[in-house]
């Protein structure tokens, strides 16, 4: 009997679906210091955005002015290949105040080549858990929607994350991310 019990605890352990997952926890001494921020100074405007690290999260906070053509902060992932073709699903624990705020998956260090977005839904300082599917990211182009989602066959080759001020909209700012976890 025990072998017997055995043997099909075996075959359930063979058998069972693999739960597979990837977490990005913020905080300090958790690689989030790899994350940098980019303004639109580098195409001549004036915005500001900074970043650090408290016990448990990212904090990025500054102001977005429109002066010289200028419109965005961001606060970037190192590149390098993510490998997301194993997942589905994205899970971000955040909070934010001000801006509106997506979060991006470049697949290309160039700024003219499409990256896909998904739109952050917190429009208040409370903490709130956004949960969607890797197929929901959006395609766009120098921040212009081309009404496609993202191809399949693009999964795996995604480089980067950010997050990203919405709308081209002046103002004050602040974007909390506790974790980013893809299952």
């Amino acid at each position: 009997m025990q072998f017997l019990l055995i043997s099909i605890l075996s075959i359930l352990v063979v058998f069972a679906p693999e739960q597979k997952e990837w977490v990005i926890d913020f905080g300090a001494g958790s690689g989030g210091e790899y994350w940098y921020v980019t303004n639109d100074g580098i195409m001549g405007g004036v915005s500001q955005g900074r970043a650090y690290l408290s016990d448990s999260s990212v904090v990025f906070s500054g102001t977005v002015s429109l002066e010289n053509n200028g419109g965005f902060a961001s606060i970037r992932s190192p590149y390098q290949q993510l490998g997301l073709s194993e997942f589905s699903e994205v899970e971000i624990k955040a909070r934010a105040s001000g801006l509106p705020f997506s979060v991006t998956f470049s697949k290309d260090r160039r700024f003219y080549v499409p990256n896909y977005k998904y739109l952050l839904d917190l429009d208040s300082n409370e903490w709130s858990i956004t949960t969607f599917k890797l197929s929901d990211l959006k395609e766009y182009r120098i921040g212009n929607p081309t009404n496609r989602n993202i191809p399949e066959s693009d999964i795996n080759n995604l480089i980067g994350i950010s997050f990203i001020n919405e709308g081209k909209k002046e103002g004050e700012f602040m974007l909390e991310v506790d974790y980013i976890q893809f299952r």
